[in-house]
């Protein structure tokens, strides 16, 4: 994006106003290193009624709205352009604070949020139960936004689970893409995952609240066990609003892990998640439960083979573990079966 000094711009354009009326566009709108103030506390300071500050204040914007003067427009005209390329490029509309962002890096949010306002064209959408506020390139374009955040909600709550971006383009597939990538930023109740899916703000999986809900996130992005100092790292770079800000500790991580039932501890120190058909249990009751799903004895090789489908352990474990003659037994071919007597 083009770069431009906001605040001289703003400084320009204020010069060709009365004293009154940029005193009180400056004070409004927060410009010059100030804080924006309400029609109350203007008035205050004014000694004047809410609703004269708000006329004033009507009258300033639209007098800058209405330059003639070649000069003046000239001011203000390389301005516009690189906004209306910017809502372009965005489909039309943009969340307010990713618009300041990118516009400038953050910095002359006020002056930005100003020059919106005179520029004309552009449309302000406050922010409500379902979206937060953002710019439109008119009011039909506003209101498809609207349209494309209900449907999105009603996608996802059908759907029950995170998606990629590419189904969300395929479900609003006569949309821009560009526009839909807008309308889910603009929405309250939906955001972007630590894995890169969209999904409602609700879901533990999408905002991880806590070292369990990003460890959990960890193994199911890695689909496999890994030790609890891995799942720690890796949970501590999710960048989740909600739990980017916290360093998951790896003795952290293993306490929580071992008290939750979505997890098993599958190895020293290695964890994998109860859905991929991990049982907890020491290695005896993995053997001993293989046994018992097997009506007919079972070799040492057909037990380790099953035994390492539900753990990460040596051979040499599984087969002193089958040496306890308290809970197995062996035949005359040397296959096992669990001692009933």
């Amino acid at each position: 994006m083009d770069e431009f000094d906001y605040s001289i711009v703003c400084s320009k354009l204020l010069a060709c106003l009365t004293v009154r009326l940029r005193e009180v566009l400056e004070k409004r709108f927060g410009l010059n290193n100030q804080k924006p103030q309400t029609l109350q506390e203007l008035g205050k300071v004014l000694r004047i009624t809410r609703e004269r500050v708000r006329q004033l204040e009507r009258d300033g914007l639209r007098k800058l709205k209405e330059l003639k003067n070649n000069k003046e427009k000239e001011i203000i005209k390389p301005v516009l352009i690189c906004f209306k390329k910017y809502l372009a490029k965005n489909g039309g509309a943009k969340r307010q604070d990713l618009l300041i962002v990118d516009l400038a890096g953050g910095v002359f949010s006020n002056e930005i949020r100003f020059l919106l306002h005179i520029c004309g064209g552009f449309v302000f959408f406050s922010g409500c139960e379902e979206s937060r506020c953002f710019w439109a390139k008119d009011k039909k374009t506003g209101e498809k936004v609207k349209k494309i955040i209900n449907g999105a909600l009603r996608f996802f709550e059908e759907n029950k689970k995170p998606l990629p971006i590419v189904s969300v383009f395929r479900f609003f597939s006569q949309e821009k893409k560009s526009l839909v990538v807008s309308a889910l930023q603009i929405a309250r109740k939906i955001t972007l995952g630590p894995l890169g899916d969209y999904g409602l703000s609700e879901w533990p999986d999408v905002k991880p609240r806590g070292v369990r809900e990003g460890a959990y996130m960890v193994l199911k992005n890695e689909g496999r066990p890994l030790r609890f100092e891995k799942i720690a790292q890796l949970a501590s770079g999710l960048v989740g609003k909600n739990f980017r800000n916290q360093r998951a500790l790896p003795q952290t991580v293993h306490n929580e892990l071992i008290k939750d039932s979505r997890f098993v501890l599958v190895g020293r120190g290695i964890y994998g998640l109860a859905e991929w058909g991990f049982q907890k249990g020491t290695v005896r009751d993995v053997l001993l439960d293989i046994l018992k799903q097997n009506a007919q004895p079972l070799t040492k090789q057909e037990i380790l083979f099953a035994a390492q489908k539900q753990r990460i352990v040596k051979p040499s474990t599984v087969f002193l573990g089958l040496g306890d003659k308290k809970y197995f037994a062996r035949d005359e071919k040397g296959r096992y079966t669990i001692r009933t007597a």
